[in-house]
């Protein structure tokens, strides 16, 4: 089976038909190429009837000599000939130059019905043509005072173009027909935009196609993907000149009959009005550029694009690959057929077996009897030079190019074309539809000028006017883009990764976002189990962890059942500790870790310590065994190393020295990359009498130096944020929590502290649950990590979340975002770019952030933590270690500290832990899709808000109550640890925004702690002084805040608080009436 892939591009070497003008083009009427005429008679589709107007008879009247006195005298006396210097057509086509035309009805696709731009009116200007002006090669005829060139391309979209709104539809109708303006246009401008001027609200938005594409995508919530072929042959256009193009007679006759007034009451004013604009249109034709186009139109649902997105299939991409092989297809084949039931079949638009080569223009494919490869694994290649082999190194693009073309197949609703110019090729080869442009080109691209340019003055209001009253549309209204908002990307989605703002659901909004989730599972030796016997009876506790940086154990003790509780017998070791020691110091620190304790709280004996500098390594258990009297545990030894690698192991023990039972072999692991930070037992049904206690012992060792680990010390998930632009650097990345209930909570909002949860029916601290923080993976996707630094974390255990990232915003620097590593350099610039600020550091976790120039009023700044796991794949370890807060903020910089303290000694996070930022300056009023402010808390319990701020959109209020007493225990796996907190307040601030959204806005917050010394420490999971801001409710007319700071440090048992609020910023970005 045989299949050519040609790129449309190479036609150009081919040559095109040497065609002769014959007065008209030979066809039928359903012929794609207009008629044309020669003598500049109508052939307009005039008083917005559908379909094409037959061409002007033979013999139609043609314009006196020296209408235009101004002008030479001309020999108009032959047409198509010229006396002594043989044939010289006209150009085809060039009729439409100088059309009146509807910007409201029109519609370059054509109606229903015609593919001819129903927007076509009578004509304006006239076009007068004589033997003696030719173009500069003398090959065609040109109308008098207009310049034509002959410009023969072809050229393909190298990626298809997503159409998912009106707007996006009228923008891209806007690249074929715009508004007239000094800018060269060839080949390579074809196709951009040219908006400015008149905006693209009511452009052709009265046109029948506009309307079926309005109507499908709102009733079935469609996506239309469009890839073009284009060929131009002609450009024409009137001469800038002193003297204007001359004026047909009918239309100058219609416009000086115009009144000038316009008055709505009178049916006869009004019908004056409604016959010119019926007849001439809003505008008339200035530049044309003649040719042929081919749009190809897949449809999908919105749904459907959404999870094919997700799921990585890069839609424009791989639909332009498959037109492209479309176009090259030799229908003619017996093979076609079979490559449809291959993979293609829809249309002319799906081929499976079509891979591009790298290095050949023009080629085809060669499909093997069994796939397209031979049997070595190469693929052969025919092309000009006959066959060529190559390697693999591009069959995984080819492979995945196939696969995501079969997914879209699934998924496809409808595809058509629309072909205008040349004719369709009979023979299915698009080479034959080239070659046929130059003898029937259309028009593929025009401008146009407002007919009021030809108004004077007393004519001009009363025809806007006109307009307005007969269709709704202000032609001299300014449309006002938001810049701000197409520089966001945001939505909100719950833990699973399924989005919940509406806008987020459809890709007709430019500014949504979808996330993709991700389970990273801890990965490498960040810790290693070491069981030191197994004994017999009971079973393995949870593994008790000393989580503090640069600790590790390097003595034991134990309490020790030897009463027998009252009999004989005795139970051995029915608890046992571990004390642990500074790497840095030796300095012992003052809280053992509890690994088991013995029921009846007996006191603890024995501890027994390494030698200076030495730490544990291994231990050797004392175990009576037996089924009538058994023991467990009777005594223990520990081993211990020295730091250097040539340490002997020196014993310590036993403890109790008089214990039953034997000792078992020694269990060590000899001094290397790590030490013990933890242990677990084996525990009996101890009761007293004839049952045991601890039965066996396992330690636990970690990394000595964090800053190796290979992988995630703990479960968490990733959120891969994912959009369509062209990324060239790494963007900035914000999210923020929203804690269980997105809706209003009394509950929630009022009686509850965010880090205190209840398990198993009592509250538990858990300052460490559900971190947010981004991830740099590489520049092409954004990633938002959660964790709660825990094995055992589960889909199920997340909430729901709002992100927001940015690229492209305005370079006026009234919003400035950036990027910042770890250490100290802006990620998010490229050559040649102001990203508007600079970065130094007073210390290694203290940055300080410099604007370019002033902001007028110190900005709103919010900041987000961004770990980067570029250097031997690094992952934080705690929460400490991804904290990050601001400090203060002036009209010229900002200051704010990265990393707690103790974080410095484990892992450094100087070296991975950076951040992205967002500054809006203090009075920014330029977007009403972006709300945001500084929510200052003043005097004391229960606090009162500045006003500064609520100008800009919103207004906060103070909900504060006091609860009093509050019992907790410090962690879930320590009961007798238990706190009372005195007197805690609760609550929140509730900002109400003036304007609600159109739905859920996206929001982050960052508290700011001010100049205070030290704001973010983390000694132990318990320990901690850390920022904390969690949502408890959004909806598109409020937020409700907790922002505040968590402080526990030197915890006891009674405490008289342990949370307080505090000032805080915010940025919400979300769908207003205006952006949509």
């Amino acid at each position: 089976m045989r299949m050519f892939f040609i790129l449309l591009l190479s036609l150009l070497t081919e040559p095109f038909a040497n065609a002769q003008g014959q007065g008209r083009l030979k066809g039928s009427s359903n012929d794609s190429a207009l008629w044309f005429v020669k003598n500049g008679s109508d052939v307009s589709q005039g008083g917005g009837k559908k379909g094409a107007v037959p061409p002007t008879k033979k013999g139609t009247q043609l314009p006196a000599e020296g209408v235009c006195n101004a002008c030479p005298t001309h020999d108009f006396s032959d047409w198509t000939t010229r006396v002594g210097l043989g044939e010289s057509p006209g150009v085809p086509g060039l009729e439409y130059l100088g059309l009146g035309y509807n910007f409201i009805f029109a519609n370059p696709r054509g109606s229903p019905s015609s593919e001819i731009d129903p927007g076509f009116r009578h004509r304006v200007m006239k076009l007068e043509q004589s033997q003696d002006s030719l173009t500069i090669d003398t090959s065609y005829l040109q109308p008098l005072g207009t310049d034509v060139k002959y410009s023969s391309s072809c050229k393909f979209s190298s990626s298809s173009i997503e159409v998912t709104t009106e707007t996006q539809y009228q923008e891209e109708l806007m690249k074929e027909s715009s508004i007239s303006s000094s800018t060269s246009l060839g080949l390579d401008n074809i196709g951009k935009s040219f908006t400015f001027g008149l905006g693209v609200d009511f452009a052709f938005s009265q046109s029948s196609k506009y309307e079926e594409f309005k109507d499908r995508r709102t009733q079935e919530q469609t996506v239309t993907y469009e890839a073009r072929a284009l060929c131009t042959e002609f450009e024409a256009r009137f001469k800038p000149s002193s003297s204007p193009p001359i004026l047909e007679e009918h239309f100058e006759a219609a416009l000086e009959s115009l009144p000038t007034q316009f008055d709505a009451s009178s049916p006869v004013n009004v019908e004056q009005y409604s016959k010119f604009l019926r007849n001439y249109g809003t505008h008339y034709i200035d530049y044309l550029v003649l040719g042929a186009k081919h749009i190809y139109s897949t449809i999908l649902k919105a749904s459907d694009v959404m999870e094919l997105t997700r799921t990585g299939v890069d839609i424009k991409t791989t639909l332009s690959l498959s037109v492209q092989a479309s176009l090259s297809k030799n229908p003619g084949t017996a093979d076609d057929q079979g490559a449809e039931d291959q993979g293609g079949g829809v249309g002319n638009v799906f081929l499976q077996h079509v891979t591009p080569a790298p290095f050949s223009n023009v080629f085809y494919i060669t499909n093997q009897p069994n796939g397209n490869s031979s049997s070595d694994g190469t693929n052969q290649l025919s092309g000009p030079s006959g066959t060529i082999s190559s390697t693999n190194t591009w069959g995984d693009s080819f492979s995945s190019q196939i696969s995501s073309l079969k997914s879209i197949k699934e998924k496809v609703i409808e595809v058509t074309e629309v072909n205008i110019g040349g004719l369709p090729p009979v023979d299915g080869n698009w080479k034959t539809w080239a070659a046929s442009v130059k003898e029937r080109p259309m028009p593929v691209y025009y401008t146009r000028i407002g007919l009021w340019e030809l108004m004077d003055v007393s004519r001009r209001e009363p025809f806007f006017q006109a307009v307005e009253h007969l269709y709704g549309v202000n032609l001299t209204a300014v449309q006002v883009e938001d810049k701000y908002l197409e520089g966001f990307r945001f939505g909100v989605s719950d833990p699973t990764g399924t989005l919940i703002s509406t806008y987020s659901l459809s890709p007709q909004f430019e500014y949504r976002a979808l996330v993709r989730l991700n389970e990273v599972n801890k990965t490498g030796p960040t810790e290693q189990s070491l069981k030191i016997n197994e004994g017999t009876r009971g079973s393995w506790k949870e593994i008790s962890r000393f989580d503090k940086p640069g600790y590790f154990a390097c003595g034991v003790e134990i309490q020790y059942d030897d009463s027998g509780g009252g009999t004989d017998d005795y139970a051995g070791v029915t608890g046992i500790r571990l004390w642990f020691c500074s790497l840095k110091d030796w300095r012992e620190d003052p809280n053992p870790l509890p690994i088991q304790s013995d029921p009846d709280d007996r006191e603890w004996r024995f501890k027994t310590m390494c030698d200076q500098n030495y730490f544990i390594v291994g231990a050797q258990v004392r175990h009576e065994a037996g089924t009538s009297d058994p023991g467990g545990m009777t005594d223990l030894i520990i081993l211990c190393q020295a730091l250097r690698q040539d340490g002997n192991v020196v014993e310590r023990g036993p403890l109790e020295g008089n214990g039953y039972g034997e000792f078992q072999e020694q269990k060590i692991r000899r001094l290397g990359d790590m030490l013990v930070t933890g242990a677990y037992a084996r525990v009996g049904s101890y009761d007293g009498g004839e049952e045991t206690g601890i039965e066996a012992l396992g330690l636990v060792f970690d990394l000595i130096k964090q800053d190796t680990a290979p992988g995630p010390p703990s479960n968490l998930f990733t959120y891969n944020v994912v959009y369509e632009r062209s990324r060239s650097a790494v963007s900035p990345i914000f999210a923020t929590m929203i804690r269980n209930n997105v809706s209003p909570n009394k509950k929630e909002d009022l009686d509850e502290l965010g880090f205190l949860n209840l398990v198993s029916g009592r509250l538990v601290f858990q300052a460490e649950s559900f971190n947010l923080f981004g991830l740099s993976t590489d520049s092409s996707e954004s990633v938002i990590a959660v964790t709660n630094f825990k094995e055992d974390l589960l889909v199920s255990d997340l909430h729901s979340f709002m992100f927001m990232t940015t690229d492209s915003l305005p370079t006026d620097q009234k919003v400035i975002t950036g990027v910042v590593h770890a250490q100290g350099y802006p990620l998010n610039g490229y050559f040649g770019n102001d990203i508007g600020f600079d970065i130094s550091q007073d210390s290694d976790r203290e940055f300080i952030i410099t604007f370019s120039k002033d902001m007028d009023i110190a900005p709103t700044f919010v900041t987000f933590p961004y770990w980067s796991t570029n250097v031997g794949n690094v992952y934080p370890k705690n929460v400490g270690q991804v904290a990050v807060t601001p400090r203060k903020c002036t009209r010229r910089q900002c200051s704010l500290v990265v990393g707690s303290k103790e974080s410095e000694e484990e892992s450094k996070s100087e070296k991975y832990l950076g951040f992205s930022f967002i500054a809006v300056d203090g009075n920014f009023t330029e977007s009403q899709s972006i709300v945001h402010g500084v929510v200052e808390l003043e005097g004391s319990a229960p606090w009162g808000i500045s006003n500064l701020g609520s100008s800009l959109g919103f207004t906060a209020s103070a909900v504060f109550k006091r609860v009093g007493n509050i019992v907790y225990a410090m962690t879930d796996g320590n009961a007798d640890k238990i706190v009372t907190v005195t007197d805690q307040w609760v609550g929140g601030v509730l900002i109400t925004f003036e304007k609600p959204f159109l739905d859920i806005p996206s929001v982050s917050v960052s508290a700011h702690v001010g100049s205070e010394n030290e704001p973010i420490q983390r000694h132990a999971e318990d320990e901690v002084k850390l920022p904390s801001v969690i949502v408890e409710h959004v909806n598109r007319r409020q937020l409700f805040v907790k922002a505040g700071i968590i402080n526990t440090l030197g915890v006891g048992t009674t405490l008289r608080e342990i949370y307080k609020p505090l000032t805080f910023h915010f940025v919400a970005v979300g769908p207003t009436a205006t952006s949509s």
